[in-house]
């Protein structure tokens, strides 16, 4: 399951239990600068933090930037088996040059032994 507004987080579904830790407050609420609602799941992450070429803190201090926490997800392609998000963010390193980035989310699901099943995740940003 992924949370198109939440990120874009990937939550894993075992029959009919969550796996991931929710936080119902981010479903309801909205991050704002002093109180971050993580919303759980599995993210897809910016890096690296805190060098001269990593994105940026303008605040001076670790915070999740509003182009991750606002940003729009939607499904670039699906299956039965499978599903591609991605979301336009741009990222403002800390020498305030901006990188225009799509961040692409797959996951497929595959049968393993005994009729489990099991999550196989690709990740990128472009």
């Amino acid at each position: 399951m992924a949370g198109l507004d939440l990120e874009g987080r990937l939550y894993a579904v075992l029959e009919g239990e969550i796996l991931n830790r929710v936080n119902p407050a981010a479903f309801t609420g909205q991050s704002v600068p002093d109180d971050y609602l993580n919303p759980g799941g599995d993210g897809l992450w910016p890096a690296p933090e805190g060098t001269v070429f990593g994105y940026e803190y303008a605040s001076g201090s670790w915070r999740v930037p509003p182009a991750i926490t606002g940003a729009r997800y939607r499904v670039a392609a699906a299956t039965a088996k499978s599903a591609t998000i991605e979301a336009e963010i741009d990222l403002v390193n800390s020498r305030q040059l901006g990188v225009p980035t799509i961040f692409r989310r797959g996951v497929g699901v595959s049968a393993v032994k005994e009729g489990l099943r099991a999550c196989v995740q690709h990740m990128s940003a472009d």
